[in-house]
């Protein structure tokens, strides 16, 4: 932009260097002022001790470059890098390549768009774990199900899920697949409490996603609730009506809340035939009441 509009008026061309910014950075630089300050003490420099510094042989200071670039080149960070994760360093080495072979702004855009490609790649499919009690814990803390825990029999009415990740248009169609799987399993609950307190955001296909399911659980005689949705979730779901499609009292602060709530609405008939009895809320002859109450961790 500067040699653009100082083309017009017959400026000298103006560039930004690392091997001026590194060493200004280096030296205590905070602001871009910094920049302003050593430009106006480059220019007193010059008007005092001209003839002394066109003395200075060119390799000296083809030395202090080379001495800067070295500087950027960070060898700890860089094994670091290479074992904490392998694809970030296929990333790093790309973009040191593309910096080597092609223009520099082409080469930061180019790892931009790499590091953007494997950001997107790893948020595409977030964690949708099961949740049970862990046998055996008195304190019935929730675990995931069968992740080497080992867990109480899951209620054949309603699902326990915990959601890891962020649901929006990249995301969305795993999402979606997931739920459609457990709808589709032999038997299946038909409610389904999600707890969203690692959701941190939902776009307008993550909305529609939960819609669907929403319609898609009340078609089957069930029902959809939510543990602890953060504020930016429920702001996205005010604005769109899915709050008001689904309802407030939906929406739980606490899993023993949701458990207890959401047990007065499953099928009794379903519950006096039920083995499992892994709630409080189901006698004194299920697990509730033989080991204690469920408890959020």
């Amino acid at each position: 932009m500067s040699n653009a509009v100082g083309g017009l008026f017959s400026c000298y061309l103006s560039c930004g260097s690392l091997n001026r910014s590194v060493p200004n950075f280096e030296a205590g630089a905070r602001t871009p002022l910094a920049a302003v300050f050593s430009a106006l003490m480059l220019v007193a420099l010059v008007a005092v001790s001209a003839p002394l510094l066109a003395r200075i042989p060119h390799a000296a200071i083809a030395g202090l470059l080379l001495l800067v670039a070295w500087s950027l080149l960070d060898l700890p960070r860089w094994r670091r890098l290479l074992r904490e994760d392998r694809g970030e360093t296929l990333i790093a080495f790309a973009t040191l390549a593309a910096t080597v072979c092609i223009r520099m702004e082409i080469a930061i855009l180019l790892g931009t768009l790499l590091s953007l490609t494997g950001y997107l790649h790893r948020t595409s499919r977030p964690a949708m774990r099961a949740m049970g009690f862990e046998a055996g814990d008195a304190e019935r803390h929730f675990v995931p199900v069968g992740e080497g825990a080992d867990t109480l029999p899951e209620c054949p009415q309603l699902k326990l899920l915990r959601m890891e990740g962020s649901v929006y248009f990249g995301a969305a169609a795993h999402v979606s697949d997931r739920l459609h799987a457990l709808r589709g399993q032999a038997q299946a609950p038909r409610h389904l409490l999600v707890m969203t307190k690692s959701m941190n955001f939902v776009d307008h296909a993550g909305a529609q996603v939960w819609d669907d399911e929403l319609r898609h659980r009340r078609a089957m005689g069930g029902d959809l609730y939510f543990h602890r949705p953060r504020p930016q979730v429920l702001q996205t779901w005010r604005r769109n009506g899915f709050l008001e499609r689904l309802g407030d009292d939906h929406v739980f602060p606490d899993k023993r809340t949701a458990i207890h709530t959401i047990y007065q609405r499953l099928d009794p008939g379903v519950c006096r035939g039920c083995t499992a009895r892994v709630f409080e809320e189901c006698g004194p002859y299920g697990y509730a009441g033989q080991r204690g109450v469920a408890r959020e961790t």
